[in-house]
């Protein structure tokens, strides 16, 4: 039970540090663009799928050790 609750917890680390990148990201682009609210929240929108995806991919490699 706790085995699947480490890799739930692995999920969520990495959709935080997803969100922080796509921050950092969006916020640069945003100050080049002029735009920076828009940018902020488009970054934080794909780092959060990204990290959700990486996540999952990394739970299912583990699954198949």
């Amino acid at each position: 039970m706790k085995n699947d609750k480490d890799k739930d917890n692995k999920i969520g680390n990495s959709v935080a540090m997803g969100v922080s990148l796509g921050l950092i990201l969006g916020a640069a682009i945003g100050t080049a663009r002029g735009n920076i609210g828009l940018w902020i929240a488009i970054g934080m929108c794909i780092g959060a799928g990204v990290g959700s995806a990486v996540g999952r991919s990394n739970k299912n490699n583990e699954d198949k050790k």
